[in-house]
């Protein structure tokens, strides 16, 4: 009657329903169960289609909710996990008004309600306001308008849920009588719930589907053969291995036993027939008095703790693979960035050699600030074949570099003008000097035009090589200086 196919609801990078399927068939009591946030609210609502779905489908009696919304609406009694009732009105004046909303013909409104309200069992509330009820007949008075038009099939989100013990028994009594002339859907976390009152159970955790069938076949499922408890007395632990001798027992282990008594819990193979006779025989024939001998099965709890463990182990070997093809995806992109980047910096590099300049555009592309215009030298200025040294020129003496600089070998400039022995101080300690801009341009003129221009220009020269020629060694020194400390 109702079929789920591969539905699956997505927010963002979170997967809230991932890929569920399950049929309901007409007049079962179907059971959601799993842990809070496993999916079981997002899958009712888009079962309702209050909530649309990433993907999949949801048929209700061959009809989808995706493409006949109200068709299949008009099927569906729903009720959420809060009621959605309004405090300010009577009982009876809110389920009138559910009619209304839900197109219930005027002449069947009357007989209805009457008819609703003794099935909830809240007929003589029905002039009462719901801000004086209490939480029991408030989720009553919701599933009361669930109820409204008659639907084939009732969805009920956590009806119990914040019940006292004993409003949870009546709300049980009222579900099952209701599952004579309904189907129904119903989610809970509670487990003794879910067993006391579903025929078919579905347990779904994050949003996908674990285990699914009657109880019993769940205990069927999770069965690994009998397991059969055995009380005797008095103490005999030399039973044990008579125990394990019987044909079709697997394992003996010692249980929990009173003083005087001894326990033990007998494991047979899953295809072993009942043991419980021979169990009985061998007790006998050991000389014990049995006190208890039974079978244990696995209940819902155990059968649910095991296979939410068993799924989340499952999600632990799934995430660790994913997450290393997703870091390696990662990598792989930024590589064939950096490479794209890299040939895109080819592609613009300019060709130096050959003497090409940059543009403005590749400039910026290559991160390329053009360096700023250093300061022409003096000897920027002569032409480089005019400052060659020629062979008549014998070089005798190496120049030493400005911190090296002898004060002997200028003394005759710095006579001429102090300010130049203050230059050529600073030369050779900055920091006990004070900065040559106060020498005065006038004595510099000077004593650069003592040089003679061909000098110059041969001294600028042989500066640039590290010799001066003997005979003019130290007037050029000091001119060199002096175009250092500049």
């Amino acid at each position: 009657m109702i079929e789920v196919k591969d539905l699956v609801k997505q927010y963002g990078d979170h997967i809230a329903v991932d890929h569920l399927s399950f049929t309901v068939q007409k007049g079962q009591i179907y059971g959601f169960l799993g842990p809070n946030g496993a999916g079981k609210s997002t899958t009712m609502n888009i079962m309702t289609g209050y909530l649309g779905a990433t993907s999949g489908q949801v048929l209700v009696d061959g009809h989808s909710i995706a493409d006949e919304p109200e068709l299949v609406k008009r099927q569906i009694g729903y009720l959420p996990e809060l009621p959605p009732v309004y405090a300010d009105m009577t009982v009876a004046e809110y389920l009138s008004f559910c009619m209304q909303i839900k197109k219930v013909p005027k002449a069947e409104q009357e007989a209805q309600l009457a008819r609703i309200m003794q099935l909830t069992g809240i007929t003589n509330m029905a002039n009462r306001l719901i801000a004086n009820l209490s939480k029991g007949y408030r989720q009553r008075v919701g599933l009361s308008q669930a109820l409204v038009g008659f639907p084939q099939i009732l969805i009920l989100d956590e009806p119990t849920v914040g019940l006292d013990p004993e409003q949870i028994i009546e709300i049980r009594s009222l579900i099952q009588s209701l599952a004579k002339e309904h189907t129904i859907i119903l989610s809970s976390h509670i487990l003794s719930e879910v067993q006391a009152v579903c025929d078919t159970i579905l347990i779904i955790h994050h949003g996908r589907v674990v285990a699914q069938g009657t109880p019993a076949q769940l205990e069927q499922q999770m069965s690994q053969g009998q397991q059969i408890q055995l009380v005797v007395k008095p103490e005999r632990e030399a039973l044990s291995q008579a125990l394990c001798a019987i044909s079709g027992v697997t394992a003996v282990k010692p249980g929990k036993a009173q003083p005087g008594t001894s326990a033990f819990l007998v494991q047979a193979a899953p295809a072993a027939p009942d043991l419980r006779e021979a169990i009985f025989n061998t007790a006998v024939q050991a000389g014990c008095a049995i006190l208890e001998l039974h079978t244990e099965k696995a209940g819902l709890e155990q059968i649910y703790l095991t296979l939410i463990a068993e799924s989340q182990n499952q999600e632990k070997r799934v995430k660790i693979p994913f997450a290393l093809r997703r870091a390696a995806k990662k990598q792989k992109k930024a590589q064939a960035k950096a490479e794209k980047a890299g040939a895109q910096a080819n592609a613009l590099q300019p060709d130096l050699k050959a003497g090409g300049e940059p543009s403005e555009t590749e400039a910026d592309v290559l991160h390329q600030t053009p360096a700023p215009a250093a300061e022409a030298e003096p000897a920027a200025e002569a032409n480089p074949a005019e400052l060659e040294p020629t062979a008549e020129v014998e070089l005798t003496a190496e120049v030493e570099p400005a911190a090296k600089a002898n004060p002997a070998e200028v003394e005759p400039a710095a006579e001429a003008n102090p300010a130049a022995e203050a230059e050529l101080t600073a030369e050779a300690n900055p920091a006990e000097v004070e900065p040559t801009a106060e020498a005065e341009p006038t004595a510099e003129a000077e004593t650069t035009a003592e040089l003679e221009p061909t000098a110059q220009a041969e001294t600028t020269a042989q500066a640039e090589t590290g010799t001066l020629a003997a005979p003019e060694a130290g007037a050029a020194n000091h001119t060199v200086k002096k175009e250092e400390a500049k």
